[in-house]
């Protein structure tokens, strides 16, 4: 529900309104698949059962939720996109915080 998140997702040039009969028809396929198997077929070198678990516990809990597409579909519609003016000193505000932090960082060795 992070508002950059969602301005850019909304900023996407593929990004369109779902109708609800789309969403529950996605929302059906998203349900059928095994998550769980897939999950569980990761080799131990890149992740341990205890993050499988973890992992499968958090797919369990999103899909009760119906993934929240509908909140985030809902916020997605009435998210204001920011202006090119906003975007441009959003962009210099961060730089000039990035540059601060190298030269403190710097100022520190």
């Amino acid at each position: 529900m992070n508002t950059q998140i969602l301005q850019c997702l909304k900023a996407n040039p593929f990004y369109q309104k779902v109708e609800d009969s789309q969403l529950k028809t996605f929302l059906d396929q998203l349900d059928q698949i095994d998550f769980e198997k897939i999950i569980y077929e990761l080799p131990a070198e890149l992740i341990t059962v205890q993050n499988k678990e973890m992992i499968c516990k958090r797919i369990e809990d999103k899909k009760s939720n119906s993934w929240n597409l509908r909140k985030i579909l809902a916020e997605l519609e009435d998210i204001e996109l920011e202006s090119e003016i906003e975007r441009n000193t959003r962009i210099r505000k961060n730089r000039k915080m990035l540059e601060v932090s190298i030269k403190s960082y710097d100022g520190q060795q």
